[in-house]
């Protein structure tokens, strides 16, 4: 079960490239603190439910990544420590304000 008052605030940013169309591209930006691991992954999701689904695993504490056009309102993306398997931070792309 996920605890969303465990959740890091500050280390997964997402930008929306586009808001005209239903299906749109995201910018993922991921900061680990020492804290956190040294093994990040990123996840997709979705709100609906089913298995959320490893999209990439950065060699990199720090950095970004853009998306396919393939994202909508209903999508999730998870922060991960790959070797604890536990989940540092979540962006629910409902909550990403159009442009931001």
């Amino acid at each position: 079960m996920l605890d969303p008052t465990l959740l890091s605030d500050n280390a997964l940013a997402v930008t929306r490239s586009d808001c005209a169309s239903e299906l749109y591209a995201a910018e993922v930006r991921w900061t680990l603190q020492p804290s956190h691991g040294s093994h990040p992954q990123i996840w997709l999701g979705s709100a609906n439910g089913g298995e959320p689904k490893l999209w990439v695993a950065p060699s990199q504490r720090e950095g970004a990544k853009q998306t396919g056009v393939w994202l909508t309102t209903s999508s999730v993306i998870y922060l991960v420590d790959g070797a604890k398997d536990l989940v540092i931070a979540r962006v629910k792309l409902a909550d990403v304000p159009c442009g931001g």
